[in-house]
């Protein structure tokens, strides 16, 4: 559900938010961001799992363990300066995912109640 949301509303939402600090972003711009960045990888993430499960039924729970510490390292080691020199950036990046986290959140919770 979270990159269902994430594929259709992302665009959307940095296009409000981009518009709101009057940065111009063409539609195409935004699209290829959505297709490079949440598509691909969504995609990616599928054919690893359905691979991953052929092998073990543990198998996916095993990659996960091994990688999660690393995607920390990474995040800070690759982007730490940028965190730190461009926290209104990180702000305008956050925004978005926030609001798609609390919208999956109503949207899984309305989903619940019927």
């Amino acid at each position: 559900m979270n990159d269902l949301i994430m594929v259709v509303a992302f665009a959307p939402i940095a296009a409000f938010l981009l518009g709101v600090t009057d940065i111009g972003v063409p539609w195409q711009t935004l699209v290829l961001s959505t297709v490079l960045y949440v598509v691909l990888p969504l995609v990616a993430g599928m054919a690893t799992r359905r691979l991953l499960q052929r092998r073990s039924p543990h198998a996916v729970a095993d990659l996960v363990a091994r990688l999660k510490p690393w995607s920390m390292v990474g995040l800070i080691g690759f982007q730490a300066r940028t965190i730190v020199e461009r926290p209104l950036v990180i702000a305008m990046i956050a925004v978005p995912l926030v609001l798609q986290s609390y919208g999956i959140f109503a949207r899984a919770g309305s989903a619940r109640a019927c």
